[in-house]
């Protein structure tokens, strides 16, 4: 039982995981882009909060440039930020 709810913003807003399939916060707190759209650039930040408070990291931005396709895991501590890069082929949704 986790006594702390994890969450992810992007650009202030809260990000609702379950009606978004490209989009997974991992039993460790994670956020995973499954293939980033135009859509999913903006500011991201992890949230916690429990009984005794609420905190929001400082944001990290991600952008998505042209017929590249990147898959990235921040994590939720905010201390490394991986994405991977292919080229993709055809367009990308806005």
């Amino acid at each position: 039982m986790r006594v702390c709810q994890i969450f992810w913003q992007l650009n202030g807003q809260r990000l609702d995981v379950a009606s978004d399939t490209n989009l997974i916060i991992s039993n460790d707190g994670n956020l995973i882009v499954s293939q980033a759209r135009l859509r999913d650039a903006g500011n991201y930040s992890c949230g916690a909060q429990n009984i005794v408070g609420r905190r929001l990291s400082d944001p990290a931005r991600l952008s998505v440039f042209g017929i590249y396709l990147l898959t990235c895991l921040l994590n939720s501590a905010h201390t490394a930020l991986y994405i991977m890069i292919s080229v993709g082929r055809g367009s990308l949704d806005s």
